[in-house]
């Protein structure tokens, strides 16, 4: 399930020892930054990224995980 507005923001980060838990540590950070501390990743298949995830959000009003974006 996901809300119905769309932002999008894309950005690089490259380095040999970058590692996926590297990329769910700046997520976490990015979306703490705009008020959002609850999150879920869950792994996903993107075409485009690989290892790809899906990011979750628990919405306090509708009592639900939501989607809030996807990352690879």
């Amino acid at each position: 399930t996901h809300l119905a507005e769309f932002h999008q923001v894309e950005g690089v980060v490259a380095d040999r020892n970058l590692t996926l838990a590297d990329l769910i540590g700046f997520m976490r950070v990015f979306f703490k930054k705009m008020g959002i501390s609850e999150v879920r990743f869950k792994p996903a298949y993107n075409p485009y990224t690989e290892p790809s995830l899906e990011i979750f959000a628990f919405h306090p009003m509708l009592q639900r995980w939501v989607e809030i974006g996807n990352s690879g």
